[in-house]
């Protein structure tokens, strides 16, 4: 085993040992070096000595630099804060491919990573995609490294027990690369107390269940945010039609699947069974926006990447994308059951707008290209005369599409207040 060193804002805090270690030294990235927000109210404290870690990933690409690193960390904060309206971000500290460890709320402040472990445990997540990919040898050691630090410092107990957060949660994070690794480790458990919440008061079942659901709407987020994670119809598109040409005209340009450099679905996908549809629903990616076509087509590849290699989904969830540069980004298309809305995607269109518009505005450009998408959806008999537009959040518990475009939204003539 190897030695390393500890180091906080440039302190040498501690020296610990790993069999990952590939340098002498690594660091803790304060929250002032990576460039985070403060939080919106006065933390909560963790109380004492803990005893759970819990690893998960961001499912997001990986960083190799600081630079990288501290960029894709404040993604998740804003994304965190913005997009699911929690205090701050919800990691207690964050592991980067560059072999530093980033400070999220620290060893002092309760975490939002883990539903009803919160209190209870410290949430290290390892800022990129496993669950076909090992993280390198300099993320692996930092972590262990973090963990050894934590029982020295007495944050955690002698004794603390380790786990996946697919063990505590809906979720296939941390990805089954990085959960067979930690299943190595010396602190991983099998066994672990089931914490279930207070059925007596104000979390009864249905809340449960409502939470359940929150699992997933914040695994669809993560998969946008970070920038990077249906079944056989009868009548099927060909190939050639599902992958149209780019289209121009005066209202509206399409940039199709093979242009923005998409990936073949993994299953033909199913056709909507009902033509002309009577629902759209737009949501926003709740990520950072992007004002040309290479930034965008960057941003749809990587959505598409995550939808479909950690949701397992069959393609890219949504019909199309509204990219600030003013064009439209083809999805699933016009013809294609989504995957956006539960008890939706076969009888609407999903259309979410690249970018976080929580505080913030879309572009003109932006939202005039999403008003003639639409328009032409009449024109082409896609959609009927008197269509219904929502807002996400009226038909599933999040945020989206912000409150700033969900208040614009409102004022087009097709929004209805009533699903």
């Amino acid at each position: 085993m190897k030695c390393s060193a500890i180091l906080l804002s440039g302190l040498l805090i501690g020296a610990v040992s790993s069999a990952y270690a590939e340098a002498d030294e690594i660091r803790i990235i304060s929250r002032a070096e990576w460039g985070g927000k403060p939080p919106k109210k006065t933390p909560t404290p963790l109380p004492g000595t803990l005893l759970y870690a819990i690893i998960s990933h961001t499912a997001s690409v990986a960083c190799a630099t600081k630079l990288e690193c501290s960029k894709i960390v404040r993604t998740i904060q804003t994304m965190h804060m913005e997009g699911n309206r929690w205090d701050d971000i919800g990691y207690n500290f964050l592991v980067g491919g560059d072999g530093n460890i980033y400070e999220g709320r620290g060893w002092d402040v309760q975490g939002a990573h883990t539903f009803n472990y919160n209190k209870k445990s410290i949430g290290l997540s390892f800022i990129g995609t496993f669950s076909t990919a090992v993280p390198s040898n300099k993320q692996l050691a930092a972590a262990q490294n973090l963990l050894e630090t934590g029982m020295k410092m007495g944050k955690l107990m002698d004794s603390y027990k380790l786990l996946g957060h697919r063990q505590v949660s809906e979720t296939l994070s941390p990805g089954d690369e990085l959960y067979k690794i930690i299943q190595t480790w010396p602190h991983w458990s099998e066994k672990y107390q089931v914490l279930l919440p207070d059925t007596s008061g104000a979390i009864a079942a249905s809340k449960i269940k409502k939470m359940t659901f929150d699992r997933i709407v914040v695994l669809e987020l993560i998969v946008a945010v970070l920038h990077v994670s249906g079944t056989l119809g009868d009548d099927i598109l060909s190939k050639s039609n599902q992958y149209p040409h780019t289209i121009d005209s005066q209202s509206v340009t399409i940039i199709s699947r093979g242009d923005w450099g998409a990936k073949t679905s993994t299953t033909p996908l199913t056709r909507l069974s009902e033509t002309p549809l009577s629902y759209v629903i737009i949501s926003h990616t709740a990520f950072l926006p992007c004002t040309t076509k290479d930034e965008c087509s960057s941003k749809v590849r990587d959505i598409q990447n995550i939808h479909m290699t950690v949701n397992k989904w069959d393609d890219i969830g949504y019909n199309f994308l509204v990219g600030g540069d003013g064009n439209i980004y083809e999805g699933r298309g016009w013809d294609m059951t989504g995957a956006h809305t539960i008890g939706y995607n076969s009888r609407s269109i999903g259309v979410s707008f690249i970018g976080t518009f929580e505080t913030v505005v879309p572009s003109d450009e932006q939202l005039k290209a999403a008003k003639s998408l639409l328009e032409s959806g009449v024109k082409d008999g896609k959609l009927t005369a008197d269509y219904k537009l929502l807002g996400h959040r009226q038909v599933r518990d999040t945020a989206s599409p912000g409150d700033k475009l969900y208040e614009i939204i409102k004022t087009w003539t097709h929004w209805s207040a009533e699903p």
